[in-house]
C-alpha cells in the first residue's frame, strides 16, 4: 500500500471513531427529570431512612394525612421528621399541620413502626384531633411552635411518651393547648423544655397552660 493511501485509511478511520464516540455520549446523557404532577397529593419520601410521608398540599401550607414506614435494618426505633413538602410545582411548602381529623396519621400497618418522630417545621404546626389514634410514637422532638387541638392524642397505643420542646429560643405564646388536648396520655407523660429554649419565667407560664389544659404528667425543664 502506497503512503498516500495509508494516510487516507487512516483519516477514515478516526472519522469513524469519532462519530461512534459521538453516538455514545448523546446515548449515555441523563434525562432532564419529569415535571411534578398537577396534584395535591405531595409524597415526601426521606432518603435517610425508607419511609413515605404523605401530605396535602396546598401553594403555602401542608398538612401530613399519613405517615408509612419500614423498619431500618437492624433497628426497631424508626424516626421521621415533619419539617417540609412540595407542592404542585415542586416547590417547598413548610408543613403547618398534622392529621386529617378522622383518622390516625401513623395508624397504618407501616406507620405504626415510627417511635420517634422531629416537628420541625419553620412555621407554626397544628396537631389535629386523634393525630396519634393507634400510633406507638415514644418520643417527640418539637423544635416547632405549637397548636395542639383536643383529642390530639386520643387512642394513643402509647401513654406515657415524652415530648421534647427544644430549639431556637421560645415563650409560652408559642404554643397553644386546647382543654383536653392531652386525653388519652397518663400521669407518666413527661413534657420535657430545654433550658437553651426557655426562660425559667417562660417555663413557668406554659407549665400553667399544659396544666390547664389536662396535662397530667410530669413538667420539667433542664
Amino acid at each position: 500500500m502506497g503512503i498516500k493511501r495509508m494516510i487516507a485509511a487512516a483519516l477514515a478511520a478516526t472519522m469513524i471513531l469519532g462519530s461512534a464516540l459521538s453516538v455514545s455520549a448523546a446515548t449515555g446523557s441523563p434525562a432532564k427529570p419529569d415535571k411534578p404532577a398537577a396534584t395535591t397529593t405531595d409524597e415526601n419520601k426521606q432518603d435517610h431512612v425508607e419511609k413515605t410521608v404523605t401530605t396535602k398540599v396546598t401553594k403555602s401550607a401542608a398538612t401530613v394525612t399519613k405517615v408509612a414506614a419500614t423498619k431500618k435494618s437492624g433497628s426497631a426505633n424508626t424516626t421521621v421528621v415533619l419539617k417540609i413538602a412540595r407542592n404542585a410545582k415542586n416547590k417547598k411548602v413548610a408543613i403547618t399541620a398534622i392529621g386529617n381529623k378522622k383518622t390516625g396519621v401513623f395508624n397504618s400497618k407501616k406507620g405504626r413502626n415510627v417511635k420517634t418522630i422531629y416537628i420541625s417545621s419553620k412555621k407554626k404546626v397544628t396537631i389535629n384531633k386523634v393525630a396519634f389514634k393507634g400510633s406507638k410514637v415514644k418520643t417527640i422532638y418539637a423544635y416547632s411552635k405549637l397548636n395542639v387541638k383536643k383529642n390530639a392524642f386520643k387512642g394513643t397505643k402509647v401513654k406515657n411518651p415524652k415530648i421534647r420542646i427544644t430549639g431556637a429560643k421560645k415563650t409560652a405564646k408559642s404554643y397553644t393547648f386546647a382543654k383536653g388536648a392531652f386525653n388519652g396520655l397518663s400521669k407518666k407523660a413527661v413534657v420535657s423544655v430545654s433550658k437553651k429554649t426557655m426562660t425559667k419565667k417562660q417555663f413557668n407560664l406554659l407549665k400553667k397552660k399544659l396544666q390547664k389544659a389536662g396535662f397530667k404528667g410530669k413538667v420539667v425543664r433542664k
